[in-house]
């Protein structure tokens, strides 16, 4: 079939798992054996799309499949895979400069930022979103973005303007959010393009890619039968020679997690459709390169790909759920009004704090995604500095990155996966309450009680009966009283002489002014930055070990008072844990250092080794050893605080000397773990990957 072309695009993104106060991901349950779903996702669908599959006639290595298909990444997620995997995140920009070579175009597309449901946005935020999210993009993949992916699909006429305010180019919807009022009510609409005309800005344009819904709702069941699938897709197609482009769209984590082995479903349709050449392979940026949209349509406003009731699902009880003994979805409506009134409240005060303090604060507020991204002292230092009246006192600085974080929250608790599931007790709402509990603590920095809002959602009902939403907020605010349970986990490293040779991208800095051991306690007086205000503070704190605990006492002081606070009574500070209230790996650390269990002696000279071998292979492979060697290995090494990072690190340095007897080691005891997934960071730091062979492309 001449003229006749398919796009797949996957749609990848996960919400902003982030602690507000210390911009590092909690542990969950639901995702073991990993600590996170980010970490899971990425094992089963992230990272072995990224491995090279598919021979290509335009190269003479395999390629990945990001290379041959259409694809979007979430700011929020993208900035996690820069953070904690690096070279996966470059292989994948590598495969969008790749697909640029194969088909004139760049696969990859930009996301409004950290996916709000655009109509429910004012017409600023509109802006804020979809030009953080460009300007993102334009900043990893080095081009223009001339494509936006808005989440959940959602549109209306606003979202629309907006877009092309933005100059941007394209878009993707769902074929059941045309409205063919303008043309043939029988004309098959995923096979062409369409422009949506703007009634504000002098006509221009918008194309408009509408992909096959029935299709891409067919991807879960049908695509591990390549054979089917492949031929339910030629079916699509019309019998004629005029140009048509088929394409379908789904969460790209179909393939890999929610569906098993989805990665090598799509890769084994892409190798079919690239060898038997009755259709050919493209992305929609490529298309339009080549053929123009013609013909005029409109949209059915208010609509989603994931809705059958509109937008019903991201502010009402509008029936859609996932189980259906989960009754009732009433606190939808009430989280939207709660987070809508505290925007509304947290814009006002952004402006009135610092329409006095910044030359334009809109500017500001429109570039502050760069210091989310990059979250370095110098370059926000010198980010608010250079945009202000006046040189700003150290306090007009703080109180502007305060107002700019403010506002920040005001965008990330409203991210759509806070509506999308039954119970306002999962996660992703749990999150939303979070940033809004952040937003409220900006808020009180800057002079405005934001706190009594929560009386709105406090007597929100769960579905399950035991839950009540006011404890679970409750549990919230003493589980974040930061820096100081920050502080607590990093004097209990310094007190249990243990550290990490990884990084953890905590938003905290601490630093040791001065200390003093006596037998049963010692003192530390600590300086506390925090990155994304500027903020410095200094704490007196005392800890004690009494039996298998540490008890911390910390009071918020001067340096200068340290002799004085060696005497202060307990009564006198201003916050007391221990360590049952430190985070995560925070916690299991210390338990694991303070045990007198002897089946925690092995965890312990594991930590103490790798952390004093890191870097030097011969020692690492010791480190190593301690457990490989140990009864019940796999056991112990899957319940090491961060056993990911370590297995990470493991397989780097198998890959650094793939002949040593010790690197098959290594690889034998993970392939065999509860992370076999794992292995493809093995082949990303092999470099078995297409983006070291830049110039071996063929002429077509």
């Amino acid at each position: 079939m001449k003229n006749k072309f398919f796009c797949v695009h996957a749609h990848f993104y996960q919400p902003p798992r982030q602690n507000p106060w210390t911009l590092t991901v909690s542990k969950e349950t639901l995702a073991k054996p990993y600590r996170d779903f980010n970490r899971k996702i990425t094992d089963e669908c992230y990272g072995p799309l990224s491995m090279p599959s598919i021979k290509s006639s335009f190269c003479d290595y395999l390629l990945s499949v990001y290379s041959h298909i259409s694809f979007n990444f979430g700011p929020t997620l993208f900035s996690w895979i820069e953070d904690h995997y690096p070279q996966l995140a470059a292989s994948i920009i590598q495969a969008d400069s790749i697909s640029a070579k194969i088909y004139g175009e760049g696969a990859a597309m930009a996301q409004a930022y950290n996916h709000r449901i655009l109509p429910h946005c004012s017409a600023k935020d509109k802006m804020l979103q979809i030009k953080w999210g460009m300007e993102y993009f334009e900043s990893k993949f080095k081009r223009k973005a001339k494509a936006v992916w808005l989440p959940e699909t959602a549109v209306d006429n606003e979202t629309l303007e907006a877009l092309i305010a933005c100059q941007v180019e394209f878009s993707v919807l769902s074929t059941s959010q045309a409205d063919k009022s303008l043309i043939d009510s029988e004309e098959n609409i995923y096979l062409e393009p369409f422009n949506y005309v703007s009634k504000n800005q002098n006509g221009k344009k918008l194309t408009l890619f509408f992909y096959n819904q029935d299709l891409s709702l067919k991807i879960t069941q049908e695509m591990p039968n390549t054979e089917k699938y492949y031929l339910r897709i030629l079916s699509a197609f019309k019998a004629d020679n005029n140009p048509a482009l088929l394409s379908i769209a789904s969460d790209g984590e179909n393939y890999g997690h929610h569906l098993k082995d989805g990665d090598k479903a799509l890769s084994h349709l892409i190798k079919k459709i690239l060898s038997d050449k009755k259709i050919v392979l493209t992305n929609y940026a490529s298309w339009l390169k080549n053929f123009k949209a013609e013909k005029e349509i409109k949209i059915k406003e208010n609509t989603s790909w994931s809705c059958p009731h509109g937008l019903g699902r991201w502010e009402k009880e509008c029936g859609c759920r996932i189980d259906k003994s989960m009754k009732s979805q009433e606190w939808r409506t009430d989280l939207k009004f709660f987070t809508d009134e505290l925007g509304e409240k947290a814009e006002k005060l952004y402006y009135a704090t610092v329409n006095n303090l910044l030359k334009d604060p809109d500017e500001a507020l429109f570039s502050y995604w760069q210091c989310i991204d990059k979250r370095k002292p110098d370059f926000t230092l010198n980010f608010v500095h250079s945009r202000a009246i006046k040189p700003l006192t150290p306090d007009e600085t703080r109180k502007t990155l305060t107002a700019l974080e403010m506002m920040k929250s005001a965008q990330l608790m409203r991210t759509s996966c806070a509506w999308f599931f039954d119970d306002i007790s999962s996660i992703e709402p749990l999150n939303a309450i979070r940033e809004a509990l952040y937003l409220c603590e900006c808020a009180s920095k800057l002079g405005e009680d934001f706190f009594s809002v929560f009386e709105k959602i406090r007597k929100v009902k769960s579905n399950y009966p035991s839950i009540k939403i006011e404890n679970l907020i409750e549990e919230i605010k003493a589980e974040n009283k930061q820096p100081h349970i920050s502080l607590c986990s990093f004097i209990s490293g310094i007190e249990l002489k243990y550290q990490l040779p990884f990084e953890t991208h905590c938003n905290y800095k601490f630093k040791i002014l001065n200390e003093k051991r006596e037998e049963s306690i010692s003192f530390f007086h600590v300086s506390c930055a925090r990155i994304s205000t500027l903020e410095k503070r200094e704490f007196f704190i005392s800890v004690k070990k009494i039996e298998e605990n540490l008890i911390f006492s910390i009071k918020e002081s001067l340096l200068s008072d340290f002799q004085k606070n060696l005497s202060l009574k307990p009564t006198e500070f201003d916050f007391t844990c221990d360590i049952s209230l430190l985070k995560d790996e925070d916690r299991e650390l210390a338990t694991i250092f303070l045990s007198k269990n002897p089946k925690n002696e092995v965890k312990k000279k594991f930590i103490i080794s790798a952390a004093s071998a890191y870097g030097d292979f011969d020692k690492s492979i010791e480190a190593f050893r301690i457990i490989s060697k140990s009864e019940n290995a796999k056991s112990i090494f899957e319940s090491i605080p961060f056993a990911e990072d370590y297995l990470r690190h493991f397989l780097n340095l198998a890959a650094s000397k793939p002949e040593r007897q010790e690197s098959k080691e290594i690889l034998d005891f993970i392939s065999s773990s509860a992370f076999f997934k794992t292995m493809w960071k093995y082949s990303l730091a092999m470099e078995i990957k297409y983006g070291d062979k830049k110039n071996s492309f063929k002429k077509q």
